[in-house]
């Protein structure tokens, strides 16, 4: 059946649209006018402000306003030009909501060369960069504070102590409130604070009466011309006050009310389907710029749900959450939805996602995060082909994971209005192409629709019975035959499958379970599969003519696959549905991919499009088994690999298209949250997190164990006071032994002689081969495959914490920089096992720790404070180990999926290693990436330095100099997994750092100086993973200002080698520096991957030249310090004829460099 978007039948009246005409014009300025310019941070107050300047312009012709939002200068050069003539041209500027370098960073020097002559520059809610440039009257921020200032820390709300802490928001604006009352009885500086906290107080009650009488004040007390300024008097008014927290609805008398029953029945009760709340900005409320939120409320007041919409002072949406939101004890809602693009407590500025967590626990609803739009149009985004620019992708979808929202989803913004538009001033034309930019926000009703849509059925969840719900399982087969199906990274599927079904069952779910989990695989795979030559059962057959008379995007398909049914999974009358059916269970095989043994036909992915099978597939989940909810199950699948916007997708968007309404949640490896996170944003996927499997020691196969055994005869001799045998004899039958074997083994060079060694050079070889031989036997491997609700055997227990243990100590900063001799690092390790064997035992912790003080940690030699360093260290292993071990015998994975299915808040946790970071128990949660705008972290940055050090000191004990260029493949995966620390190492090797703003966020990079770093800064060249780039904006823009900066500096050419390359490459091809310092490189926007593993595997190449020619095609486009990539071969193939090494992190225990392709994919 075809599927309609939801007409919405309620009519929306936004703001009046301002177009840019003669009369409302914004930018057109005459040149002799008192000019009062307002830059801000976005354009929710553009049509408010531009409607006070027209009304002002009348009553005051000597005056004029001006409003510039960064949301548009930094994307649109024109415009900023625009803004920087104004700055120029100003006499009063007032400034708000600048926080971000992007933003400031283009207009600062501006602002600074303007400001002694301006009349008064007011700077509010801004970055401390941006705030010190205030200047009005006799306050100037720039100074030290004043006596008056300091007074005013007194006023602070920092609580009693144990005292819960408020929102701040609510208590900084009663303080806000009360210092203008305060201050108006001081002389002196008192009066212009006075003036900047009433201009703090108008703006953050931004209701057009407000912020005319905010600009009426500024241009009264501080113009200096004095034409009509008596007429501002009658314009100024006090405050309006508006509610700190409240509700709003459109057909509410006065639309704003803090009594939820005041909120208008638009839903009949009897109708009801359930109840949703919506948080929403109070900046956009009062600043009547609802149009998109209005849309919103009548969608899915049109699907008979009714909305509780609220909204709190600041970015803090607890107040009203807690308010709202709850009647006394019990909650009022179904499912939570932000509106603000923001995190729940926070903004762009900041964000606090544990007090969020904290919150949403208690709800224990689904919570949704949808976006407007900010930084560019609705038509901007829908005919983009990365969907959100950078800075949308980490404020609005990836600080939100933090919190645990689900399903991002872009549902509103500003459109492109059709029709002619005024130039912005007589030498520069700005408008759109196609008309003018409207200011007023709107929203799309296909989004808006689907929103509501996909509400609804997570409601549904919540009040559906178990027994009736319809559960839609899809399990994977890739590469596609009958072995691989039911694989996934490290999971047994067949075993977990089988448990969770018996757990659903338990659960009261309809499902018909197997007796065994062979006779689960059989149905499964064998079934009728011979009758049909198909890899699974086939549990239904859809007929051509209905695939083809239901297929919305048929003509896209075939143009790719031919005449449907196309040739996979199909007789030529019907595509085929591979699975099972179990009641109301239904495990499905996902189709597969559809390029297999044509590799190339990637190369043209931007044009590319599932089977005819893969669309059939879902289609039949949603129209004929008529699943409830999806739950795909293992890493991973294709669905979230398919064409489309790498985030903040549109109906055009394969993934989106396909997974359409139905709530969907992923099972997934927690060591994976890069593609897991591509999962969370390309098809809506809640993750539910899965243990890796138990690792033990590698041990040592027979080449080795021979090895090992002649190393210890030729020790025993030496213990034997045997040694004058080897001086005397060299060639020595043992010796010679020993080296053949390694050479075998290659752990040494074959050529190696040890008849021509010293004896202090053979005793060091031998020391190094012993070495080799420990770390090869300690290596650490995955111990089978993990099991979803299988019990864990205390000896695959003991491994799992045994490991933790040896991890953490190595690893350990602390004991790092002590320098700790190797005869104590050995008793802490061996006392290790000790510990962990007491842990397993379920002795108390208070005994344990005992154990620790009074144990051999008590005999190590070394001095008093470092051995209370040691025992404090080890004290806290012990508490780690504790609750590491609980955590792991928990059942989690399954009361996660139980939690889903009932439609319950999935609580969001970190993924990575559990052998380097315990916090990702318990499992059975929604994992999420590290915070972007903390990476990489304070440990990364260190972790890094001392990996790349180690690096060059490799390299020049192998070649005896220091390279100068080396080319670094940097993974999504390996990144989030480490909070950075192979971005740490390839700063650190160019001798950079990751640069920081005042508010902790990552801004750039900045260099280390020459003489603290101690050596030459190395030419390092980048190769991004298509994941990195999809989630790492901030992180490519950093690395590639790194370069830049190195490039740019002023140094001798043998101490800076990227700068030498630089400056040589741009005599040779005559290039400006920034063009010869790119060396970050990576896929076009919307492809993955080199191609060369698909060459090599399905052997479609002659002659290493293609290889090198597919490679260079598909990663030669470079990133500059924009961030935008650009097809630049010349300069990638330049760089990689100097490379002296090539290497790629490996920080994985359960994937190893030739467990998959995808290495040498990379590394080329």
């Amino acid at each position: 059946m075809m599927r309609k978007h939801i007409m919405l039948d309620r009519k929306i009246e936004p703001v009046k649209a301002v177009k840019n005409n003669k009369k409302l014009n914004n930018h057109m300025v005459s040149k002799d006018k008192e000019q009062l310019v307002v830059l801000t941070m976005d354009n929710h107050l553009t049509s408010v402000i531009t409607e006070i300047g027209n009304e002002l312009s009348i009553k005051c012709p000597g005056l004029s306003l001006r409003i510039f939002a960064a949301s548009d200068w930094a994307s649109d050069e024109n415009i900023l030009d625009e803004c920087k003539k104004s700055i120029k041209n100003a006499r009063l500027i007032f400034v708000s909501m600048l926080f971000m370098e992007d933003h400031f960073k283009p207009i600062l020097e501006d602002l600074k060369s303007k400001r002694d002559d301006l009349d008064a520059l007011v700077c509010i809610m801004s970055s401390p960069e941006v705030t010190r440039l205030t200047k009005m009257g006799r306050l100037d921020m720039s100074k030290p504070a004043s006596g008056v200032v300091s007074f005013l820390k007194r006023f602070r709300n920092k609580g009693k102590s144990g005292e819960e802490k408020k929102p701040a928001g609510e208590a900084q604006m009663r303080m806000l409130r009360s210092l203008p009352k305060i201050l108006k009885y001081i002389p002196g500086t008192a009066q212009d604070l006075r003036i900047f906290f009433l201009s703090l107080q108008y703006w953050l009650s931004g209701s057009k009466e407000n912020i005319y009488s905010l600009l009426c004040m500024l241009f009264l007390k501080y113009s200096r011309t004095k034409n009509s300024l008596d007429e501002f008097n009658d314009f100024y008014k006090p405050p309006k006050e508006y509610p700190d927290i409240g509700i709003y609805h459109p057909k509410m008398k006065g639309k704003f009310s803090n009594e939820v029953s005041k909120l208008p029945r638009v839903v009949p009760e009897r109708n009801k389907k359930g109840t949703v709340g919506l948080i929403v900005l109070r900046s956009y409320l009062l600043a009547g710029n609802t149009g998109h939120y209005d849309g919103v409320i009548a969608a899915f007041e049109s699907l008979d749900i009714q909305v509780i919409p609220c909204f709190s002072m600041g970015l803090d949406a607890r107040p009203a959450i807690e308010k709202f939101l709850y009647s006394g004890e019990e909650k009022r809602i179904d499912a939570l939805v932000s509106l603000t693009g923001f995190s729940l407590v926070g903004g762009p500025a900041y964000n606090d996602s544990e007090a969020a967590k904290s919150i949403l626990v208690k709800l224990n609803v689904p919570y949704l995060s949808a976006s407007p739009l900010e930084f560019q149009s609705l038509d901007e985004w829908e005919n983009s082909s990365i969907g959100l620019l950078p800075v949308e992708n980490t404020i609005m979808v990836a600080i939100p994971e933090l919190d645990g929202a689900i399903s991002p989803l872009v549902f509103g913004g500003r459109r492109v209005v059709k029709g002619d538009a005024e130039p912005l001033s007589e030498e520069q034309d700005n408008s759109k192409k196609s008309g003018y930019l409207d200011r007023n926000m709107t929203f799309s009703s296909e989004r808006v629709s689907l929103l509501a849509r996909r509400v609804l059925k997570l409601i549904n969840l919540r009040k559906l019975e178990n027994k009736d719900k319809k559960v839609g399982v899809v399990i994977f087969n890739f590469p596609p035959n009958a072995v691989n199906i039911g694989t996934a990274a490290h999971l047994d599927v067949f075993a977990s499958l089988y448990n969770t079904l018996l757990h659903l069952k338990k659960m009261g779910y309809t499902v018909e379970v197997p007796e065994n989990i062979q006779e689960l695989k059989h149905k499964l795979l064998e079934g009728n599969s011979k009758e049909y030559s198909s890899d699974a059962n086939v549990v239904h057959k859809t007929s051509v003519d209905d695939y083809v008379s239901q297929s919305r995007w048929l003509s896209e398909v075939e143009d790719i696959w031919g005449v449907a049914p196309g040739k996979i999974d199909t007789d030529g009358a019907s595509i085929y549905v591979q699975g099972l059916t179990l009641g109301n269970v239904f495990i499905g095989v996902q189709p597969s991919f559809g390029f297999e043994g044509d590799p190339m036909r990637l190369l043209l992915e931007k044009g590319h499009a599932p089977t005819h099978s893969f669309c059939n597939f879902y289609k039949y989940l949603r129209d004929n088994f008529k699943a409830d909810v999806l739950l795909h199950y293992g890493t991973h699948g294709a669905l979230e690999f398919m064409p489309g916007k790498q985030v903040g997708l549109s109906e055009k968007c394969w993934p989106d298209r396909l997974i359409d309404d139905l709530p969907n949640f992923y099972l997934y490896a927690s060591n994976n949250p890069s593609e897991g996170t591509l999962a969370k944003r390309r098809i809506g996927a809640t993750l539910i997190s899965y243990m890796t499997p138990p690792v033990c020691e590698a041990g040592l196969y027979k080449g080795l164990e021979e090895l090992h055994a002649l190393l210890d005869s030729f020790y025993n001799d030496v213990q034997n006071n045997r040694v004058e045998k080897f001086e005397e004899n060299s060639q020595n039958a043992l010796i010679q032994m020993i080296f053949d074997k390694a050479g075998q083994l290659d752990l040494i060079e074959e050529t190696i002689d040890p008849t021509v060694m010293s004896t202090s050079a053979l005793f060091d070889e031998m020391g190094r081969l012993r070495s080799r031989l420990v770390e090869c036997q300690q290596t650490l491997i995955p111990n089978g495959l993990h099991i979803v609700g299988g019990m864990k055997a205390e000896s695959e227990i003991f491994d799992i914490v045994s490991a933790f243990s040896k991890n953490w100590i190595e690893s350990n900063i602390t004991l790092r920089d002590m320098n700790l001799s190797e005869e104590t690092l050995n008793l802490i390790h061996d006392n290790r096992i000790s510990l962990v064997s007491n842990i397993l035992k379920n002795d108390t912790l208070k005994n344990i720790l005992d154990w620790i003080k009074d144990e051999k940690f008590e005999k190590i030699q070394v001095e008093e404070t470092e051995k209370v360093t040691i025992i404090s260290q080890l004290s806290l292993l012990a508490k780690l180990l504790v609750r590491t071990k609980d955590l792991i015998a928990e059942d989690s994975e399954l009361v996660g999926i139980s939690k889903a299915l009932q439609g319950e808040f999935i609580e969001p946790a970190a993924g990575g290693d559990l052998l380097k970071n315990p916090d990702v128990l318990p499992t059975g949660r929604n994992i999420h990436g590290f915070d972007p705008f903390r990476m990489p972290s304070a440990f990364a940055t260190i972790e890094g330095a001392r990996q790349a050090d180690q690096i060059l000191q490799k390299a020049v004990s192998d070649s005896g100099s220091l390279p100068e260029t080396i080319a670094v493949v940097l993974w999504g995966t390996d990144n989030l997994k480490t909070e950075g620390s192979p971005i740490g190492q390839v700063l650190h090797l160019m001798g950079a750092k990751p640069r920081f703003d005042s508010y902790g966020r990552l801004a750039g990079a900045s260099l280390i100086d020459l003489q603290k770093l101690g050596r030459p800064r190395i030419d390092v060249m980048v190769t991004l993973s298509g994941i990195f780039r999809d989630l790492l904006p901030l992180q490519i823009k950093t690395i590639a200002e790194a370069a830049f900066l190195a490039a740019s500096a002023d140094e001798p050419l043998e101490k800076n080698f990227i700068r030498a390359h630089a400056l040589e490459d741009c005599k040779k091809y005559n290039c400006d520096l920034k063009t010869a310092a790119l060396r970050v490189f990576g896929n076009s926007e919307g492809t993955y991957g080199a191609n060369v593993n698909h060459l090599i595997e399905n052997s479609c190449w002659e002659d290493e030249e293609e290889i090198a020619n597919v490679y260079s095609k598909r990663k030669g486009f470079a990133y500059g310090v924009d961030g935008k990539p650009v097809r630049n071969e010349l300069v990638l193939e330049n760089v990689l004829q100097r490379i002296d090494i090539a290497y790629q992190n490996l920080d994985s225990v359960e994937v190893g460099i030739t467990t998959i392709d995808t290495y040498f994919d990379t590394l080329g």
